[in-house]
C-alpha cells in the first residue's frame, strides 16, 4: 500500500489573511462596549441581499459569536444590544473557505440609534494557521488567460511551484510546498473532483470545469485543519457560481488563427494553418425571488491545425525487391504510404511529408470540446437550504497518423446534492452526496487485416507500438457529513466521508503484435529477429473504499488568540478486482499466490493529529497575526498503481531466433510454440510448461523460469 506521511511546521509573521479549508465560509468576532468590556447576549444578524439569505445568533458570555457554513458572497451585518446603538456593516465579502473575523464596538445609546458602515473589510484572520490563497471572481474575470483553464491560476497561490515543462499551468504541471502533483486533492463544491485513476485531470482536458462556471477557488498548501484530507498535499477546492435575485448573464467568443500568431526565432518562414475558436455563454437568476435560483453555463472549443510530419517509407525499388523475394510481406509493404514525386534519399527509403502522401493528402489534427453546468439552489426556510449541481465536459481529439488515426475521447462528469440545516444558532449540519466520473478512451488505431507493427528498420515505424486502446473509466461515489456545534469559547466540528472508488480500466484492450527485423536484407528475406504478441487485456473492475472522519475544537482563548486542536482518521481499503481476474506474484507465496490473496496488508493506524495557533498581539493593534501549526497527513496513492495483478492475466508471448531460427511473417504457425515456451515474465503461466519440468531442453527450462512456474 502506498502511504505518504508528511509533517509541517509553520511560523509566519504576516498581515495577509490566511483562509480555512472548507467549501463555504465562516464569520466570527467579539462585541464590546466603548471601554472594551464584552457584551454578552448581543444579537448578530447576517443577510445576503442577493439571495435573501438570513442567519442570526447571540454572543456568548465572553461576547463572542461564530457563524459557520455561510455561502460565499456579500453580506450586511447588524449587531444590536439593549442600551447600545445598533451597528450595521454593509458589503462584507466572504470568500471560499474563509474564516473571517469582524469585531464590533457598540456605543452606549438606545436601540433606535443606528451606525452604518459601508464597504466593510474584515480584519486580519485571527483564527487559522493555514497557508492558503483564494483566486476570486474579479481575478477570474479580469486576468488574461490563454486557453481559459482555471487551473492555470493556481500559480497565483502561495506555495505553488511550476514544473517548468512549457505546457502551461494545468493540473499536471503545478505542485505545492515541495510535494508532488500526485499529493494534490481536488474537490468541486466539496465533492471529489480528481482524475480517479490519478489525482490530476488528463492534460488534454481544457474545460473539465468551465472558467465561467467558477465563482472562486481556494488552495490550502500547508498546515490545514483536521477537516481536510484524503491526500498528503495541497487541498484545492473549486466553488461553482450560483444565481441570485437579479438576472445576470453574458457571452463570449475568442478566435485565433495562424495570421494572429507570431513566428518564433527558430520557426519556419510560414506558420502552419491554425483555426481555434472558443465560445460560450451563461445565465443566472431567480426562479422564485428569495427562494429558488438557477445558474447555467456552456462553453465550447474547436480547433483544427495542419501537421506535416516527415515519414520514411520503403522506396519504390525496395518495395519491388521485397515483394519479389518474399511475397508474404506484400501486405506489410503495401500498408506504407507511397511517395508521389519526392526523390528517394537512398535505395532503401524515401522521405514523405503529409502533403505528398497519396493515401492522406493532408493531415488535419482536430479537437472538439463542449462543457456545460447547471446549478439549482433552494432556500426552503432560513434554517434549511439545498442545492444541486451537475457538470459535464465532452472532448474528442483526432490525430491522423501514418497508416492509422488516433482518437482520444475524454468525458468528465461531476454532480452533487447538498442539504444544510440549522438546528439552532449553535448547531449546523450539512450533508452531501456526490458523483465524480472520469471517462478516458485513447485509441491509437490499428492496422488493417491484422498487420503487426514493424520495427528495427530504417523507415518509420508502421503501426502503434505503444498501448492499444487505453480505457480508463473511473467513478467515485461520495457521502460527506459535517456538524458544527458552538459552545461558549469552543467551536466543535465533527465530520465523516465515505468515498467508493470504481475504476474500470485496461492498459491494452486490443491485442498488440510487434515484429522486429534487424537489417534491410533480413527484411527482404523475411527473416524476423523476434516477435512480441501481447494479448488483449479485459477491462478490470478495480474497487476500493476510503473511510475518513475527524473531530476538532477551535478554542477562542482570547479575542486575539485562537487554538485549533484536531484529530483525523483515514482508512483506505485494499484494492481488488471485483471478479477475481488477477495473478498476484509475491515472494511470500513462493511465486504466484492462491486466488483471493490480498494485494497488500491494509493500514489501520492512519491517525493524523493537527494543531494550529493564531495570535494577534494587542501591542500590534490587530494588524499582524502570528501563526504556527503542526500536522500529520496521509495519502492513498494513485489508484492505478494497484493494477499490475490484473494486468498480469493477459498473455504476453515472445519468440526470437534463439527459439525459432526460421521465424518469419506471417506468425500464425508459431502461435502454438509461443504459448508453450514464449511466455514473458509476470504474465499467465503456460499450461504446457508445468513447474515440475524445469529440467529438459534449454529453451523449455528458460521459459519456465521466466514465467515463474513456482506454484
Amino acid at each position: 500500500m502506498l502511504k505518504r506521511n508528511s509533517f509541517a511546521v509553520l511560523l509566519a509573521l504576516s498581515a495577509w489573511p490566511l483562509l480555512g479549508q472548507v467549501d463555504r465560509a465562516s464569520l466570527n468576532g467579539t462585541v464590546t462596549d466603548a471601554s472594551g468590556a464584552v457584551i454578552p447576549g448581543a444579537k448578530v444578524v447576517v443577510e445576503a441581499p442577493a439571495s435573501g439569505f438570513h442567519r442570526e445568533t447571540l454572543t456568548t458570555g465572553d461576547g463572542a459569536y461564530n457563524l459557520p457554513g455561510l455561502p460565499i458572497g456579500k453580506y450586511n451585518i447588524t449587531i444590536s444590544a439593549a442600551g447600545f446603538d445598533t451597528r450595521v456593516a454593509q458589503g462584507l465579502t466572504l470568500t471560499v473557505g474563509q474564516v473571517a473575523t469582524y469585531n464590533a464596538r457598540l456605543a452606549v445609546g438606545t436601540v433606535k440609534n443606528q451606525v452604518e458602515v459601508s464597504g466593510t473589510a474584515v480584519e486580519v484572520d485571527r483564527s487559522s494557521a493555514e497557508v492558503s490563497g483564494v483566486v476570486g471572481t474579479q481575478q477570474l474575470r479580469s486576468l488574461p488567460l490563454n486557453g481559459r483553464d482555471w487551473a492555470d491560476m493556481m500559480l497565483l497561490v502561495p506555495g505553488a511551484i511550476d514544473s517548468g515543462n512549457g505546457n502551461g499551468g494545468d493540473q499536471r504541471n503545478i505542485r505545492f510546498a515541495g510535494r508532488s502533483i500526485d499529493d494534490n486533492n481536488y474537490t468541486f463544491d466539496g465533492i471529489d473532483n480528481s482524475g480517479v485513476q490519478e489525482q490530476a485531470q488528463k492534460a488534454n482536458t481544457r474545460l473539465g470545469v468551465s472558467l465561467d462556471a467558477v465563482a472562486e477557488f481556494r488552495v490550502t498548501s500547508a498546515v490545514y485543519t483536521a477537516e481536510s484530507g484524503a491526500a498528503g498535499g495541497a487541498q484545492i477546492n473549486v466553488v461553482s457560481k450560483t444565481g441570485s435575485n437579479e438576472f445576470h448573464g453574458g457571452g463570449f467568443e475568442y478566435y485565433h488563427n495562424d495570421a494572429m500568431s507570431a513566428r518564433g526565432p527558430f520557426g519556419p518562414p510560414t506558420l502552419p494553418p491554425l483555426s481555434r475558436n472558443q465560445f460560450g455563454g451563461n445565465l443566472g437568476g431567480p426562479i422564485k425571488k428569495n427562494k429558488t435560483f438557477f445558474f447555467a453555463n456552456y462553453e465550447g472549443f474547436r480547433q483544427s491545425s495542419s501537421s506535416t510530419p516527415l515519414w520514411y517509407v520503403p522506396s519504390a525499388a525496395f518495395r519491388q525487391q521485397v515483394i519479389a523475394t518474399s511475397p508474404a510481406l506484400a501486405p506489410i509493404v503495401n500498408a506504407f504510404p507511397t511517395p508521389s514525386s519526392y526523390p528517394a534519399s537512398s535505395t532503401i527509403v524515401s522521405p514523405v511529408t503529409a502533403d505528398m502522401d497519396s493515401i492522406r493528402p493532408r493531415l488535419t489534427p482536430s479537437q472538439r470540446e463542449d462543457s456545460g453546468m447547471i446549478r439549482i439552489d433552494e432556500r426552503f426556510t432560513d434554517n434549511t437550504t439545498m442545492f444541486f449541481r451537475y457538470n459535464v465536459d465532452d472532448m474528442l481529439q483526432v490525430t491522423p497518423q501514418m497508416g492509422r488515426t488516433q482518437d482520444l475521447a475524454i468525458r468528465p462528469q461531476n454532480a452533487v446534492i447538498e442539504l444544510q440545516h440549522i438546528f439552532s444558532p449553535e448547531m449546523v449540519n450539512e450533508t452531501k452526496f456526490g458523483m465524480n466520473r472520469q471517462g478516458y478512451h485513447n485509441d491509437p488505431g490499428s492496422l488493417a487485416n491484422g498487420i503487426p507493427s514493424i520495427t528495427g528498420m530504417a523507415f518509420t515505424v508502421l503501426g502503434a507500438t505503444g498501448n492499444a486502446l487505453d480505457v480508463e473509466d473511473g467513478t467515485t461515489w461520495n457521502y460527506v457529513d459535517n456538524l458544527s456545534i458552538m459552545h461558549g469559547r469552543h467551536n466543535l466540528k465533527f465530520g465523516a466521508e465515505v468515498r467508493r472508488i470504481q475504476l474500470n480500466n485496461s492498459a491494452h484492450a486490443r491485442p498488440i503484435d510487434v515484429l522486429t527485423y534487424t537489417t534491410d536484407q533480413s527484411f527482404i528475406n523475411n527473416q524476423a529477429d523476434s516477435i512480441s504478441i501481447q494479448g488483449a487485456l479485459p477491462i478490470g473492475g478495480m474497487r476500493r473504499t476510503f473511510a475518513m472522519g475527524y473531530a476538532q475544537d477551535e478554542i477562542k482563548l482570547r479575542p486575539n488568540l485562537t487554538v485549533n486542536l484536531g484529530l483525523r482518521y483515514e482508512f483506505y481499503s485494499v484494492m481488488h478486482e471485483i471478479l477475481g481476474r488477477d495473478k498476484l506474484f509475491q515472494m511470500a507465496c513462493g511465486g504466484f499466490c492462491p486466488p483471493g490473496t490480498a494485494y497488500y496488508q491494509p493500514d489501520f493506524t492512519n491517525f493524523a493529529p493537527r494543531l494550529g495557533v493564531a495570535w494577534s498581539p494587542a501591542a500590534l493593534k490587530g494588524k499582524t497575526t502570528i501563526r504556527s501549526g503542526f500536522g500529520v497527513y496521509y495519502g492513498a496513492g494513485q489508484n492505478d498503481d494497484f493494477s499490475p495483478p490484473h494486468e498480469a492475466i493477459a498473455n504476453n508471448l515472445g519468440l526470437s531466433t534463439a527459439d525459432v531460427p526460421s521465424l518469419s511473417y506471417p506468425v500464425t504457425p508459431y502461435l502454438g510454440l509461443a504459448q508453450a515456451i514464449g511466455v514473458a515474465p509476470g504474465t499467465s503461466t503456460p499450461t504446457s510448461c508445468p513447474c515440475t519440468t524445469r529440467t529438459g531442453t534449454s529453451t523449455s527450462s528458460r521459459s519456465c523460469r521466466a514465467a515463474s512456474c513456482s506454484r
